[in-house]
């Protein structure tokens, strides 16, 4: 079948050569879209879920069936990405995506959707956003030669994740409040199917070196090998583990969060920084995109970590709202610049062909870490560090147990700032 479909028109398979902008950037429009839709569909999903249930266990499992998926398809669908046309992956996943939205639209209008149909739909889209995310991150570099430019690429990116962030939890609160859920899973459709037809009026370039018909491929010799070419590369295991130990630090204070500011503040405040965090994701990602970081991506990552810890460990030390407001805003200008920034090295470091199983398997190790720290961190905050504490207290000058977290997450970032700079296998990354 992938035989017939490589042979059809539409797919316009040509050589890599100089960088495609044209073709990059409606590619990057068209996948806005997409990432928009996912975060529409799944935070309304969640809404409903708690609404008719008012079960905060409910919607646990409901950011679980988001997240878990994901991650453990990972190693899966960097194979995949790496033995197929990385267009075909992407318009697949467009599709079932546009199908899902359609089933729950058609089920919400008859009044037939249960709270186990829709924790499968959010299974389901999570499965297929691993593949769609990989084969996404491994497209990018496809579209041009010049390792200087894919900062820039991968910033543009990180604008379209801000923008879903930022918009689509909006969005979505407006089409609940008019009380018609199923225009929700309308626009979902309409959105995944425009992404559809971008990426078949795309002219989208493919590997020249992948391995032709007739190769024997087993999944167990193809992950072993993501595994071996990372093995190979001491600077490239060093720059996993920095990545590795930086997201639990980020997921620690992510998923503190809300109970940080609730705890003497209220949910109006909580919004009103949350949308603060999403506008400083929008500006840093413009930043990165027009500014295309310092001529040593490296660098950027070691100042990026050192600017993260110090205002993650601000926002721990203070209750006053205007100086937390602007470390959050402070904090997610940097937090895309980081990403696209480590991913250009990523991308500089591996070579095309394999970037699939190699960002698989990266992806599954990176975020376990921030899975870990989305169970552990509250787990250990509510047994141990705030046992018997007046959170009242929180209106003095004094940090309170969740602050302590966010200090010391801070500081062990900028110590993981510090560790990088005198580490002999990161400093040979020339990039």
């Amino acid at each position: 079948m992938v035989r017939t479909l490589l042979k059809n028109e539409y797919l316009k398979v040509m050589p890599i050569q100089k960088t495609d902008r044209p073709n990059l950037h409606l590619t990057c429009l068209g996948q806005i879209f997409s990432i928009i839709s996912v975060v529409l569909v799944s935070f309304s999903i969640g809404v409903v879920i708690y609404q008719n249930t008012q079960s905060l266990t409910l919607f646990g499992y409901v950011v679980i069936a988001g997240y878990l998926p994901e991650l453990l398809i990972a190693p899966i669908a960097g194979i995949l990405t790496d033995r197929f046309p990385r267009k075909i992956i992407l318009l697949f996943c467009c599709a079932f995506q546009a199908l899902i939205t359609c089933l729950l639209y058609s089920l919400v209008s008859d009044g037939h959707f249960s709270i186990p149909i829709l924790l499968i739909a959010v299974v389901v889209s999570s499965l297929l956003g691993g593949f769609h995310r990989n084969a996404y991150n491994a497209s990018i570099t496809l579209f041009s030669k010049n390792p200087k430019l894919y900062a820039k690429h991968n910033g543009f990116v990180q604008a379209g994740i801000a923008c879903a962030q930022c918009f689509a939890p909006i969005l979505a609160g407006e089409i609940f409040e008019s009380g018609n859920l199923k225009y929700i899973f309308m626009l979902g459709f309409c959105l995944y199917s425009t992404s559809f037809i971008s990426l078949v009026l795309v002219t989208f370039p493919e590997l020249q070196d992948r391995p032709k018909a007739g190769h024997k491929f087993t999944f167990f010799s193809d992950f072993k090998f993501g595994i071996q070419q990372l093995r190979g590369n001491k600077a490239l295991v060093s720059f996993l583990s920095l990545h590795i130990f930086s997201n639990f630090a980020r997921g620690s204070v992510v998923v503190l969060f809300t109970p940080l500011i609730l705890s003497y503040s209220t949910a109006d405040h909580l919004g009103i920084l949350r949308s603060m965090a999403g506008f400083g994701m929008v500006v840093g990602a413009a930043l990165i995109t027009l500014w295309g970081g310092p001529q040593r991506h490296f660098q950027g990552v070691v100042y990026s970590l050192f600017g993260c810890g110090l205002f993650m460990a601000l926002i721990g030390t203070t209750a006053n709202l205007y100086l937390i407001g602007i470390s959050v805003f402070c904090l997610f200008v940097i937090t895309p610049i980081l990403v696209a920034l480590s991913h250009s090295i990523w991308q500089q470091e591996i070579e095309e062909h394999i970037q699939g199983r190699v960002f698989g398997f990266r992806d599954a190790l990176a975020g376990s870490a921030m899975a870990l720290a989305f169970y552990l961190v509250p787990l250990f905050t509510e047994k141990v560090v705030t046992i018997n504490y007046d959170f009242s207290a929180t209106a003095s000058n004094t940090i309170s147990p969740i602050g302590l977290i966010y200090v010391g997450m801070g500081l062990f970032t900028i110590l993981l700032s510090w560790y990088s700079t005198k580490s002999k296998s990161l400093s040979s990354l020339s990039y």
